[in-house]
């Protein structure tokens, strides 16, 4: 009788280590999901046409695709390397205002439908 007694004592163990180490996966995969969400809260993105870029002040003026014009700090020097005015981009913009990232984006002509006439 021991014996199956400690059978059964030692699956609820086991029952219990594993619903531990299950709850505690799951808080850390919570905690890190909000973490992620609270970086991405600390800034904003836009897009648009750029106008002018200024190597010297390190500003860039965007016309957003609602047409408002916007001048923006950048925050490395890098990211105007093979910036110019007619280039579609992304601006990622920090709280402080400075675009941390530009990604430039292509635009995909618009293909016309088989047998449609030109």
């Amino acid at each position: 009788m021991r014996g199956k007694s400690r059978a059964c004592c030692g699956a609820g163990t086991r029952f219990g280590i594993v619903l531990m180490v299950v709850l505690l996966l799951g808080g850390a995969a919570s905690t890190y999901a909000a973490s992620s969400e609270r970086a991405d809260q600390t800034s904003q993105a836009f897009s648009g046409i750029v106008e002018e870029v200024n190597t010297t002040t390190m500003k860039i003026l965007v016309k957003t695709d609602i047409g408002k014009s916007v001048t923006v700090d950048v925050s490395k020097p890098e990211l105007l390397k093979d910036l110019g005015p007619g280039d579609r981009i992304t601006v990622q913009v920090s709280e402080q205002g400075k675009a941390t990232k530009i990604m430039k984006n292509t635009v995909i002509p618009e293909l016309k439908a088989p047998g449609a006439k030109k």
